[in-house]
């Protein structure tokens, strides 16, 4: 059996005898530039797995032994794919040159050269197998003591083999000498054509300036659009039809709601990044979702900032009994050329003393939310209640939004006489506008928390008639850009034919393949779908100039976590952004 205990040593020997680097070494990624394994046979895929992890898929021992260290340890602390890189072609690290070992290049009819300068007659199967396990070359002589040799069953040499021949050979799905293709999924069509419409004309517009640019060495960006019906829950399934049709090397603008988790899974089994997702609930949890990459916040996010800023307020207005932090001073770009869209009305140049001052300061903050059908249960609910409680608020009451009106009516009033005077309003459309209008009513003045996403005209119509103040959660800042985003809101306009009815979701979806066109871009030459993951999870707040700065990390899916704060100032009826972008943790 391994020694485990010898398991560090033979790390730290082999660091002490090649010069590599420890970060390559011990922590270079399982997962790296490879083949999609929907073109391989299953023999292949069994030994593409071992070339990745250096373990078996069949569960048989496979074990490294350094010739130098004497020791044997796990086969997966030295898999085939540290050295010899995702292609075979080898890399250098620490001064140290791992061979070529594409079938191509071991098999020439005149041999070849190791780095050393050594010369080697052809290779064989039999040879290879030597080499694995013996560490000599095709002519008998020993390789360099960095060459582990490794001890593993008779199937999974097989195995290795098979996929040995294939690597450097074939190319992920949608990946061709001359272009790149991805798929952008579109809303369907009877209903939403000319968002459908408006879409497809500022991404083609993208792309064809990008192209015309020279693309991603010298190949082109190629756009294939992706209609679903309005059945969410068949959208994995059309996914599947389109991409039979159609390969395409990764997805992007990705509307996932309704489908989100099966959508996920589908990706992961797949192997195909989605750069872009868009949902309210993104899927977290990096054990399941690897290749899902959602540039904006979802719903728990936003509420985080939301309860971080109730925080501020709460601890600010225990001090001075003012109100809420000054927003910001800009001025707006009331006066600026209109240009094909309609530029939101904004009062970025508003200060405190224009802003209501209702809000009073509590010992003890009643806290209540209200929820609507889809949010009840969810993780994020329970997650927005843990925030709250470790904000130090004790008195919380979640609330399910009431079936009827009469009872939606007694829960207003079971509040107001409660002095609950913090509400997170986890509802939109009719509901909010009616638990408005009823406090309003009774001459209640709660401060309102809400995600935007939740926010109706009908509901900002009404916002005159209520005394209390009311704080959205935003994505991005576009709902009250200032003079600088309103001059690059006019630019982007002009430039991808954004329009006066879809200009905000255009932008979104144009950040997303922002995003995938600059990870094609810092991978070099060599495509692959594995290297673009390892390559966005690079990514440190990337700017797109269209969404707030992204990162992404091995452990992180979620390119921008927090969310912008915004109020509506009734008496102008303006948007105003009150205070910087809240990060969430």
């Amino acid at each position: 059996m391994i020694q485990e205990n010898h398991i560090a040593s033979a790390q730290h020997m082999l660091v002490k005898i090649c010069g590599l680097f420890v970060g390559c070494l011990i922590a270079a990624p399982l997962w790296g530039e490879v083949w999609s394994s929907e073109h391989l046979t299953p023999a292949e895929a069994r030994g593409q797995q071992i070339y990745l992890t250096g373990e078996s898929p069949s569960n048989h021992e496979i074990a490294a032994f350094l010739n130098a260290a004497q020791m044997e340890v796990p086969g997966s602390l030295f898999a085939c794919v540290r050295c010899h890189g995702n292609d075979g072609r080898g890399k250098t690290e620490g001064g140290v040159t791992s061979s070529d070992i594409r079938w191509s290049v071991l098999t020439k009819p005149y041999g070849g050269r190791h780095p050393s300068g050594r010369q080697y007659p052809p290779y064989n199967e039999s040879h290879i197998k030597r080499a694995i396990m013996l560490g000599t070359d095709s002519k008998g002589t020993e390789l360099h003591e960095t060459m582990p040799r490794f001890r593993l069953s008779q199937q999974d040499m097989e195995d290795l083999l098979a996929y040995l021949k294939r690597l450097g050979q074939t190319a992920d799905p949608g990946i061709n000498p001359s272009t790149v293709t991805v798929g952008v999924t579109l809303f369907p069509s009877k209903t939403y054509a000319a968002l459908n419409q408006a879409l497809t004309t500022s991404l083609q517009a993208y792309v064809d300036r990008f192209n015309e640019r020279g693309g991603i060495y010298n190949r082109k960006l190629e756009l294939t659009f992706l209609p679903l019906s309005p059945e969410t829950s068949t959208w994995q399934n059309q996914l599947e039809t389109h991409l039979e049709r159609q390969d395409v090397f990764a997805l992007t603008g990705v509307f996932m709601d309704g489908a989100n988790e099966a959508i996920t899974e589908w990706a992961n089994a797949r192997k195909l990044p989605v750069v872009g997702g868009i949902s309210l609930f993104p899927q977290r949890e990096f054990s399941r979702n690897r290749y899902v990459f959602y540039l904006y916040p979802g719903l728990a996010e936003q509420a985080q900032a939301l309860v971080h800023f109730a925080e501020q307020q709460k601890a600010a207005l225990s001090l001075t009994s003012t109100a809420p932090p000054k927003p910001s001073t800009e001025t707006t770009a009331a006066n600026l050329p209109q240009t094909a869209v309609n530029l939101p009305q904004t009062a970025a140049n508003q200060t405190a003393a224009n802003l209501p001052q209702r809000a009073k300061a509590s010992k003890q903050s009643r806290v209540g939310v209200l929820v609507s059908p889809e949010f009840q249960g969810s993780d994020e609910v329970q997650t927005l209640h843990d925030q709250l409680w470790q904000a130090g608020w004790r008195e919380i009451e979640i609330a399910p939004l009431p079936n009827r009106q009469t009872k939606l009516i007694e829960l207003v009033q079971r509040w107001h006489q409660g002095d609950r005077n913090v509400v997170f309003l986890w509802v939109g459309g009719p509901p909010a506008l009616h638990f408005l209008e009823e406090a309003s009513e009774l001459g209640w003045q709660p401060s309102l928390y809400i995600p935007g996403v939740l926010n109706t005209p009908n509901f900002t119509k009404a916002l005159p008639r209520f005394a209390g103040d009311v704080f959205f959660s935003f994505p991005s800042r576009w709902f009250a850009p200032s003079t600088h985003h309103q001059a690059t809101l006019q630019r982007l306009a002009a430039t991808y034919h954004l329009t006066s009815e879809h200009w905000q979701m255009q932008l979104r979806v144009l950040a997303g393949v922002q995003l995938l066109v600059e990870g094609l871009t810092r991978m070099g030459r060599e495509v692959t779908r594995e290297k673009l993951v390892t390559t966005l999870e690079g990514f440190y707040e990337f700017q797109t100039g269209i969404s707030p700065p992204v990162t992404f990390t091995p452990n992180r899916r979620v390119g921008a976590r927090g969310a912008y704060i915004g109020t509506f100032d009734a008496h102008t009826q303006q948007w105003v952004q009150v205070g910087q972008w809240m990060e969430s943790q």
